[in-house]
């Protein structure tokens, strides 16, 4: 009877090791997913920062550009006047 109890201490400590290591290597995939999802983010946040800015600067622009025609649209007005 001995050996069987030994053996069965033996599974166990096997059975132990394997979820341990399972663990482990479900730890080191949700590690990487974590970093991979922070980068994914980070690229995003750079990205709509850089939209961001040109959409400032095309607004701008355009602003710029509709002020010159109510200026030309407002003198060509003044000669009929």
């Amino acid at each position: 009877m001995r050996t069987s109890g030994l053996h069965w201490q033996s599974g166990q400590a096997w059975a132990c090791i394997l979820y341990r290591a399972d663990m482990l290597m479900t730890d080191f995939f949700c590690l990487q997913a974590f970093e991979h999802l922070q980068s994914f983010i980070a690229e995003c946040d750079r990205k709509m920062e850089s939209s961001k800015k040109r959409l400032k600067e095309t607004q701008e622009e355009l602003s710029e550009e509709a002020t010159a025609k109510v200026c030309s649209v407002s003198v060509y007005l003044h000669l009929f006047v």
